[in-house]
């Protein structure tokens, strides 16, 4: 019986705990985590500048994740962004500094150019996702712990 709540106690402690998405303890660290737009954008050359956004400094919409943040607000592969959350963007990494910035679940306004015509779009961060488990507990593995920690072999 000792041993049996032993491995109980193991298991409880190796395995994640699955939250619900009513809970409000999982509501709370969503909300905790940075959030995330749900695009990649790449620097753009001069001559991108000046036939995409008249000149204009920004980083070039190379991929939009169906369904995130940035779909949702209406961001298209082939913008350019010029500014988030009221911040000129100038380069990937300065685009990226302050999304990081930003708690999911916060609205931010984008300044994107679509060819020659300036957009004003919001758009409700979505948060970064948790990593997976890269490490599943294995039952022998369990049971061996618990036995050295009882003096049984």
């Amino acid at each position: 019986m000792r041993q049996a709540l032993g491995i109980a106690a193991a298991l409880a402690l190796c395995l994640p705990t699955v939250a619900r998405a009513d809970d409000p303890h999982h509501a709370a660290a969503t909300a905790a985590r940075p959030g995330r737009l749900g695009m990649v954008v790449v620097a753009l050359d001069r001559a991108k500048q000046v036939s995409f956004a008249g000149g204009k400094e920004g980083v070039l919409v190379q991929q939009v994740t169906t369904g995130s943040a940035a779909a949702r607000a209406g961001v298209e592969v082939g913008d350019v962004i010029a500014g988030v959350a009221g911040t000129p963007v100038a380069a990937p990494r300065a685009y990226q500094a302050i999304v990081k910035t930003r708690k999911a679940g916060e609205p931010v306004a984008l300044i994107v150019f679509r060819g020659d015509m300036p957009l004003a779009l919001l758009a409700r961060l979505d948060a970064t996702p948790i990593p997976a488990l890269s490490w599943i507990p294995d039952w022998k593995d369990i049971a061996r712990h618990l036995r050295a920690g009882s003096g049984a072999k």
